[in-house]
């Protein structure tokens, strides 16, 4: 009878802990996906036009840019350029310590391109045409743990 009883707490031991185990495979989630809308081309001008976004002209007429400041997000600050009446760029500031190298790797797999200035910037091309830059700050070492500080869409 003892040794059911052993067996019965053993096995239940071993359920709870693979229970409490996060699983495997599962990626984060994808933190530009609230902005779907602002990183297409077809679409981000109307999200700027008709969302709260702050816009003021650059230099010449043809150029603009615009800023929102995100409540509770992953980034603190939005910034979109705008050329000729077509979305240029879109821009995230990135909240400490809310996404991190590895994150965007699990994105988008390996950069295809890194820039060893003094602040590391690594760059995607992503399937749709894209490209994507991210900036990490300078005093970080470049691994997967490295928080990234701007994370820019270009069209």
């Amino acid at each position: 009878m003892g040794m059911w009883i052993t067996i019965l707490v053993v096995m239940s031991s071993i359920l709870i802990l693979m229970l409490s185990m996060p699983t495997q495979g599962s990626p984060p989630p994808d933190p530009f996906l609230p902005y779907a809308d602002l990183l297409h081309r077809d679409s981000a001008l109307d999200v700027v036009e008709n969302g709260s976004f702050s816009c003021a002209k650059i230099f010449s007429g043809d150029r603009q840019m615009c800023s929102h400041r995100p409540v509770d997000r992953a980034f603190f600050y939005i910034r979109v350029t705008v050329e000729r009446e077509a979305p240029h760029e879109v821009s995230f500031q990135v909240t400490k310590d809310a996404l991190y190298l590895g994150d965007l790797v699990l994105l988008w797999g390996r950069p295809d391109t890194l820039f060893p200035y003094s602040a590391p910037t690594l760059q995607w091309s992503i399937p749709d045409g894209r490209t994507v830059s991210a900036l990490v700050p300078s005093a970080n070492r470049l691994n997967y743990l490295a928080p990234v500080q701007v994370v820019s869409f270009t069209f």
